[in-house]
């Protein structure tokens, strides 16, 4: 197989075997690629849409009967992508692939003890959640690689699943129920999309209508989170836009004058359930929704464990059976602490790995100035903000997040490619 950007081929499918072959010519099954692509996103929709609207709040995970068949399709289908033909070299030799597979390897043997000892169907779709984001990035790289996956394609997906999560957003502003465990997480999903929306040059007026509900649907949860989240990230699309599109900056700059005036409205209005929300901050124990007792609680247990566990970990999904033991079964609202308990230094350890390969990508593409640079930057922040103080890691809707990564990857990998081919001849 030929590497570089003189290559004429980038295949796709299993080892053994091609489903197709994308060649630099006139190859007409160009479009299988392209079908696969519409299935994942009109699925990854379809799903978005399940989870929020047909379930409940308390349901457990097996009555999501629908939703795991959809998700498992899903998986399946990508994980079947990206586990084709060899990757490139580049992408091989990447920073970030290498994080990527060394966490997954991490999740994914912690994950296969826990049910080697004790078999639990909750379980395996927990493994499977943890392990969905990095089957999108892996299949992302790929099928960018392959010229079927497009930066147009993420953004209209995205905007649909954006407006059916905004939609039970507001709404449950009006049904009492935005205080909900259930829509008040989802405010999360919203920040983690919107990068996706600000993924292409021009939005059109229909993205930036999109863009806007979808902050007006976070502001409305009044989740501290996720709105400091959205806040720092678009600064950080601000100042990556201006790096970029040096002579189009007023144009960044009205859009997050425009995000900013929906954003005070909304507070304006919700102003005294937004003073109510503030009151927890009054005790350490009591902060952030009772973060600060979860906190606690985790670092107290861990320091109690013996030496081998604390660098090892305690196993997968501890910090939820270890709070139901000593209060209420939750996760640890802060992937950093989940993984010090659960997979103990050399947790942590391959964590920080995984997030200064991200920091490498945003380099490269600061580098080259690339297009995808302020979606991406934007993208990293609300990733790191949500695993300091809440819990994304697990989560299926960072499905989304890795689709993105990988396309930037993919896309950023492709052009040092290119350059080296232009050194070379």
């Amino acid at each position: 197989m030929k590497i570089g950007f003189g290559a004429s081929e980038v295949p796709i499918g299993l080892g053994g075997g091609r489903w197709w072959r994308i060649t630099g010519g006139t190859d007409i099954r160009r479009r299988g690629p392209r079908a696969l692509v519409g299935v994942l996103l009109a699925g990854l929709a379809a799903w978005t849409v399940l989870d929020i609207f047909f379930a409940p709040v308390g349901q457990v995970e097996h009555d999501r009967t629908a939703q795991h068949v959809l998700l498992g399709c899903l998986w399946v289908l990508m994980a079947l992508c990206a586990a084709g033909a060899r990757l490139d070299l580049m992408i091989c030799e990447s920073g970030l692939m290498h994080a990527m597979a060394a966490y997954a390897l991490l999740v994914g043997v912690h994950g296969l003890v826990r049910l080697a000892g004790a078999w639990d169907y909750a379980t395996l779709v927990t493994l499977a959640k943890h392990l969905f984001w990095i089957v999108a990035y892996v299949a992302a790289v790929r099928l960018q690689q392959a010229g079927a996956l497009r930066a147009r394609d993420l953004n209209r997906a995205a905007q649909v699943a954006i407006v059916c999560v905004s939609t039970r957003l507001i709404a449950s502003v009006f049904d009492g129920t935005v205080m909900e465990y259930e829509a008040t997480g989802w405010a999360y999903c919203v920040a983690r999309l919107l990068p996706l929306l600000l993924l292409v040059h021009r939005p059109g007026v229909v993205g930036r209508v999109v863009l806007v509900s979808a902050v007006v649907a976070v502001v409305c949860t009044l989740k501290r989170g996720a709105l400091v989240a959205i806040v720092l990230g678009q600064l950080g699309f601000l100042v990556a836009w201006g790096h970029v599109h040096p002579r189009q900056r007023s144009r960044a700059v009205a859009l997050g004058m425009l995000i900013g005036l929906a954003v005070a409205g909304v507070l304006a209005w919700r102003w005294e359930a937004f003073v109510g929300r503030l009151a927890d901050l009054q005790s350490l124990e009591t902060a952030g929704s009772w973060r600060g007792s979860f906190y606690r609680i985790i670092l107290e247990q861990w320091c109690r464990l013996d030496t081998v566990r604390q660098i090892v970990g305690a196993g997968f999904w501890a910090v939820p059976d270890l709070l139901e033991r000593v209060w209420v079964r939750q996760y640890a609202h802060s992937d950093w602490l989940e993984i010090l308990y659960d997979y103990g230094l050399i947790g942590v350890g391959v964590f920080v790995w995984l997030n200064l390969a991200m920091l490498g990508l945003v380099c490269q593409a600061w580098r080259r100035r690339d297009e995808t640079l302020p979606a991406l930057v934007m993208s990293v922040m609300v990733f790191w903000l949500g695993t300091l103080y809440s819990g994304f890691t697990f989560w299926p809707e960072m499905v989304w997040f890795g689709l993105l990564l990988g396309y930037a990857a993919g896309r950023i990998e492709a052009g040092q490619r290119r350059w080296a081919w232009r050194c070379a001849t």
